[in-house]
């Protein structure tokens, strides 16, 4: 054995190994992450299985935009219903998982069964810093061996000095040169027999990462260009559908004047609350209707002014949210604070050129309770709303989707309590929007014990394909009992943010928040290899799209935004 391993290393210019292993009966998590990408390569590795039961829904119940924890509403309406948000890389819940110890192949192991695991990669998104490059790669690891595995770790050897900048859905040990050591995350170490996980990363090298060779046990294996799997197909969607065609009708003359109902900041001036209606300066309603990017820590690539002009210019839209995660391994608090700090800024001060409005979001996900990392929101929003007080454009959603355990009274109410005085101090007229428990669903609790501050509203979030009738009935008894709603996020898919989207479902949801005056934000402004996505992998991060560039998603909510009134 040691001397076939010998042997095959000096073949090697790089490895990618997966080792895979057993474990005892818990709930099953894998993702659905993925960016988009102009290279895409699969290969087939050997590992162990050991067979266990397993829930395989296909959706992470807390992954890394993204992709779901679906659980079961238990409303007073006395329906249940399923729920959940679009996770996104690199989140996490509290379900059970065992502990990864990320290591490097032993000569001296036991020979392991040879059975069969695929392995598909994306090079996407790269970017130029300080000489060197930035790539995101993102991974699918799927289970084909026959039983179920519970955990796995892989070595990566790219050829060439490389330092982890991000990793989500995985824990990574760097050892010398090239050499990467990964292994699972403690939520998506068990895969079930035919189900998948993912995880990515961004990684910084001298030169532009062109491929990756596949090994296993030291052994290489064959690599293919286009093998990946099925959840990276033309249309960003596990399952086509088609936008339908009598949904959206151009208007006989230019687009929607940006002014009065979708006006720009010159337009309507400092935002307030009045009633259930967001009014702008002379009082008049105000309807916010834009894009939230994805997690800025993964795509800052889209983050810029020129897409955000194109957006405006070509879309008709008023609004950029700026999703920032809290955690989930690279986001704010997990990383140099600075580096995201700026990114968020440079976004803000874009929108600001741009006479648009901006939502800065605290996105909190795999943390549950705002609670968690409320020392650092305290900080940020300190010196947010006093760096950009005199600016009417900036908004502030201090808190994405508290879930799990969070409950409205004792976790996010509190929490709000506390945040929104210091954002007070500083700019006493800004509006503030607060996340409300299950995946900002349970809006009904924030009517039930409301917070007393003016100029605040709640966040509604929805995935079309999975939240019907049930939450739209939610949300029209709310706004009859006068809560000001904002949805800040929505998909047109299932929460997952990979099944199939929902286009008739879709319409329903806008032409209700039409009607209600209620403004909303898509998710997400991205080219990752989702449905959920605007964009198909590869996309220029800079505008200028056509129908080429667009997912099934991006084409729909252009064609809504640009021509329906």
């Amino acid at each position: 054995m040691k001397k076939l391993k010998h042997i095959m290393v000096a073949f090697m210019a790089s490895a990618l190994m997966i080792t895979s292993f057993g474990c005892a009966d818990s709930e099953m998590h894998s993702g659905a992450e993925q960016n988009g990408s102009q290279t895409t390569s699969s290969a087939t590795v050997s590992g162990n299985g050991a067979s266990t039961p397993q829930d395989n829904g296909g959706t992470s119940s807390a992954p890394v935009d993204d992709n779901d924890s679906t659980q079961a509403d238990t409303s007073d309406t006395g329906t249940s219903a399923p729920v959940g948000e679009n996770a996104h890389p690199g989140d996490t819940d509290s379900t059970s998982g065992p502990a990864v110890s990320v290591d490097t192949p032993d000569e001296n192991d036991d020979p392991q069964e040879s059975t069969s695991l695929s392995v598909s990669y994306t090079i996407g998104s790269s970017w130029e810093d300080g000489g060197k490059q930035c790539t995101q790669i993102d991974f699918v690891v799927n289970n084909s061996t026959g039983s179920d595995i519970g955990y796995w770790k892989l070595s990566l050897d790219l050829g060439q000095d490389v330092e982890v900048m991000q990793i989500w859905n995985a824990s990574a040990a760097e050892s010398s040169g090239s050499q990467l050591h990964i292994g699972n995350a403690e939520y998506n170490g068990q895969i079930a027999n035919g189900a998948e996980t993912t995880f990515g990363c961004i990684l910084k090298t001298n030169n532009a990462v062109q491929n990756i060779d596949i090994t296993s046990d030291g052994q290489k294996v064959s690599t293919s260009v286009g093998g990946s799997n099925s959840s990276n197909n033309d249309n960003n969607s596990g399952t086509s559908s088609t936008v339908p065609q009598d949904t959206l009708k151009p208007p006989a003359e230019s687009d929607i004047e940006v002014t009065g109902k979708y006006g720009l900041v010159s337009d309507c001036g400092q935002l307030s609350v009045k009633g259930t209606d967001l009014v702008g300066a002379d009082g008049t309603p105000v309807q916010l209707r834009g894009i939230s990017t994805h997690g800025i820590q993964w795509f800052p690539a889209f983050a810029n002014k020129s897409v955000f002009k194109y957006l405006r210019d070509e879309w008709n839209i008023n609004v950029i949210r700026l999703a920032m995660y809290t955690g989930a391994g690279e986001g704010y608090t997990d990383s140099t604070k600075t580096g995201i700090e700026q990114t968020v800024q440079n976004a803000v001060d874009a929108c600001i050129e741009l006479d648009m409005y901006v939502i800065v979001d605290w996105h909190i996900l795999q943390d549950q309770s705002p609670q968690v990392r409320k020392t650092d929101a305290l900080r940020f929003f300190d010196y947010m709303s006093e760096k950009y007080a005199d600016y009417p454009n900036v908004i502030y959603e201090i808190c994405n989707e508290p879930n799990g355990y969070a409950s409205w009274s004792g976790d996010v109410k509190p929490y709000a309590e506390e945040i929104i005085p210091v954002i007070r101090n500083n700019d006493p007229d800004s509006v503030v929007i607060v996340g409300t428990p299950t995946w900002s669903q349970d809006i009904d609790k924030a009517l039930a014990d409301p917070l007393d501050f003016d100029n605040v509203m709640y966040a509604l979030h929805y995935y079309a394909a999975t939240h019907t009738d049930w939450l739209r009935d939610r949300l029209k008894n709310c706004y009859n009992s006068g809560l000001p709603v904002m949805v800040t996020e929505f998909g047109n898919c299932d929460a997952s943010g990979n099944g199939a989207n929902n286009f008739g479902e879709a319409k329903k949801w806008l032409e209700l928040l039409d009607s209600l005056n209620i403004s909303y934000m898509n998710w997400s402004l991205c080219d990752k290899a989702e449905a959920a996505s605007l964009l198909k992998p590869g996309a220029s991060p800079t505008g200028g799209w056509k129908d080429s560039d667009l997912s099934e998603n991006g084409i729909f909510m252009r064609d809504w935004l640009k021509y329906h009134d």
